[in-house]
């Protein structure tokens, strides 16, 4: 109840404090508000939508999505426990409609992507390849393909409007205060650094987005 009343008092503020703007002449903005819960759970949306007479209080749902870890974002789930079972993530996320039109489903925004893959007790992170060793030990190419087969089948969902990769740099500094840190959240980077090398993961974003460009077919745009 917090929660949903919290954000749909913030989108309604921030649409109000738009539409004084606009009168006043301060602006010629009409906002659009995106929230999520990220990625994997979306039973908390289905509450606030619940408490929210049915709707959500955003225009836009923000999502994270990492392969192949949790899955395919257009694969049907296979969990006997869960009411989603047989229903893939974005025909779950399909549920939440457009407070505009009700028969649309909302807008998505994958708002990140990238390599996340389980092996053993490590987790190989963007182009880290062991926990180990991850200043020395690092997959570009797996990473690479990780975010090509997540845009593959992100893209192919209409509603899906953007795609983000996560991250645009490296952060080595920012998480050398342990090795599980570095190698979770360092190496996520499709450039080593500030002027550094381009990783393999780039070129396929860069490729992704220039096809998006070029195309006729109306594949949703992706975004750095």
């Amino acid at each position: 109840m917090a929660i949903a009343s919290g954000l749909t008092g913030a989108d309604q503020g921030i649409k109000d404090a738009y539409t004084a703007g606009r009168k006043s002449g301060l602006t010629t903005i009409t906002p659009q508000v995106l929230i999520g819960a990220t990625y994997r759970h979306w039973g908390l949306l289905s509450k606030i939508q619940t408490y929210d007479n049915g709707t959500l209080p955003c225009d836009i749902i923000s999502w994270h999505w990492y392969g192949p870890v949790i899955g395919s974002f257009t694969a049907p789930i296979n969990d006997p426990d869960s009411v989603s079972n047989g229903r893939t993530p974005a025909q779950c996320l399909g549920d939440f409609k457009s407070p505009t039109n009700p028969s649309q489903p909302m807008d998505i925004w994958i708002t990140e992507t990238d390599r996340m893959q389980e092996s053993g007790t490590a987790m190989l992170n963007g182009s880290v390849a062991s926990n180990a060793t991850p200043k020395t030990s690092q997959d570009w190419a797996a990473q690479a393909s990780a975010i090509q087969t997540n845009i593959d089948g992100i893209k192919t969902v209409p509603s899906v409007k953007a795609i983000f990769v996560y991250e645009l740099f490296d952060e080595p500094k920012a998480d050398s205060s342990s090795t599980a840190l570095l190698a979770s959240e360092g190496y996520f980077g499709l450039i080593t650094g500030l002027n550094g090398t381009l990783k393999n993961g780039f070129y396929t974003y860069q490729a992704e987005i220039k096809a998006a460009d070029n195309s006729d077919l109306g594949r949703a745009p992706l975004a750095s």
